[in-house]
């Protein structure tokens, strides 16, 4: 188990190029106990807390330190766990984050999810950095996901990558259990479970994407 404090947490041992932060968003001003809780987490790592606004008012942006990160080597059988604290998700505003941040923008990646109105991958481009601000407040290198989402339930998200001369697939899954939030990784037994609308895609074979 590592308890090192840090805002994004690598989705594995032989995966560093994909990390996962969860994010809560408060309504300022902030009251006297989450005013002392804020200052005490810049204490730790001045990149937690991020002051900003959302819709012209002002909020503040708190990324949880994990409470347990157990890294597994997710391509030799192994899972990854992370368990992030929901003490003050009652606080929050009812939209929470779970982020992806890409290490490696030229890294062959793409995301998706099964489900009635999935029907194409999401996150990252397939093949070339994308300098430009998609979407909302989602890039090359971040892509954040709604927790739980419309429905009350996360739907998991498979990421295939492309490692030496073959794709491999992740499986990321995050749930609550008593109040926290529990946030697993492993890979993918087949490229057969993967959405319809994922399967098709592959890397350029005329370039390297496991630099």
């Amino acid at each position: 188990m590592t308890n090192e404090t840090r805002k994004f947490y690598p989705i594995g041992v032989d995966a560093p190029f994909l990390r996962i932060a969860f994010q809560l968003n408060f309504d300022l001003p902030l009251s006297s106990e989450l005013s002392d809780w804020t200052k005490e987490l810049e204490a730790l790592k001045t990149n937690l807390v991020v002051h900003g606004s959302n819709k012209g008012k002002p909020v503040v942006h708190v990324a949880l330190p994990a409470y347990s990160y157990i890294p597994g080597r997710v391509f030799s059988g192994e899972e990854t766990n992370i368990t992030f604290p929901g003490a003050r998700r009652a606080l929050a505003q009812p939209l929470h984050w779970l982020l992806l941040q890409r290490k490696n923008p030229r890294h062959f990646m793409i995301c998706g999810r099964k489900g009635a109105t999935e029907r194409f991958p999401f996150g990252f481009s397939m093949h070339d950095m994308v300098r430009t601000s998609k979407k909302g407040w989602a890039t090359e290198t971040l892509q954040p996901l709604a927790y739980p989402g419309k429905d009350g339930i996360f739907n998991p998200v498979f990421v295939k990558i492309q490692l030496g001369d073959e794709h491999r697939a992740m499986f990321i899954e995050a749930k609550d259990e008593d109040g926290d939030i529990v946030v697993s990784v492993r890979e993918v037994g087949s490229l057969s479970f993967l959405p319809e609308h994922m399967s098709k895609l592959e890397a350029d074979p005329r370039r390297r994407w496991d630099d």
